[in-house]
């Protein structure tokens, strides 16, 4: 804001020294070129972020829409394991009928800005798998939770008890909303995948419509086999 404000008081001095010469002239085009920092990180316009994540750019504005997966293993980036989890993935989003491009994988030095390449692409839903134990590489609920603009910890909570295992407790996903895309950490197992997408599969169609002011508010109120009544 500081460099926008600087350009057009320089073109307002300009413009105030050349209007006696001519009245028409007129000041346009001042707009933000490059930022670095802040929650969103570097930006260029124009720039093919949303590249870097193998998704495609949505015009300014437009809602969020169809899914995203983002794979978080160093191993799978080398090369050196295959990635079980991420076509998975993907078929279960387009089983909700969420357009899906193939799971992009990354190294979990990476994971950070690979989450703000697919977030520039704003879909509606971004799922992560991997990257969300206790290890000293596992970064991916630190670089989730820096993007968020509301947290769901209910949501990572119920995917963690959901666990079949004892180790499930050690898994550290968070989940929350982004610029209006909901964000999920899931496990990097293929039995803790599939125990998220249980959880996911209730609760993901009644979330997007929340997210978008869409939603039922008579939801919760058959959720209950009690009804009560008070009179005054």
């Amino acid at each position: 804001m500081e460099a926008l404000t600087a350009v057009a008081i320089a073109g307002l001095t300009l413009h105030d020294m050349v209007k006696a010469v001519d009245p028409r002239a007129t000041l346009t085009g001042v707009q933000l070129v490059a930022k670095s920092g802040g929650k969103r990180g570097d930006w260029t316009r124009d720039a093919p972020d949303a590249a870097a994540a193998g998704q495609r750019s949505e015009p300014a504005g437009s809602e969020p829409a169809g899914g995203a997966v983002l794979v978080v293993s160093t191993g799978a980036a080398r090369g050196e394991r295959e990635d079980t989890t991420g076509a998975r993935i993907v078929a279960w989003l387009e089983d909700l009928g969420l357009p899906t491009p193939p799971a992009h994988v990354v190294a979990d030095a990476e994971v950070a800005s690979a989450l703000r390449g697919a977030l520039a692409a704003r879909p509606a839903v971004l799922l992560t798998t991997g990257g969300t134990g206790p290890s000293p590489t596992d970064a991916t609920p630190e670089a989730t939770a820096a993007l968020l603009d509301r947290a769901l910890p209910g949501v990572a909570e119920a995917i963690r008890a959901r666990g079949g295992t004892p180790t499930a407790a050690l898994g550290r996903g968070v989940a929350g909303i982004a610029d209006g895309t909901v964000v999920v950490n899931l496990p990097g197992s293929p039995g803790g995948v599939d125990d998220a997408l249980a959880v996911l599969g209730a609760l993901l169609p009644h979330l997007l419509q929340q997210v978008r002011g869409r939603a039922d508010h008579a939801h919760g109120a058959h959720q209950s086999g009690t009804h009560r009544e008070t009179a005054r």
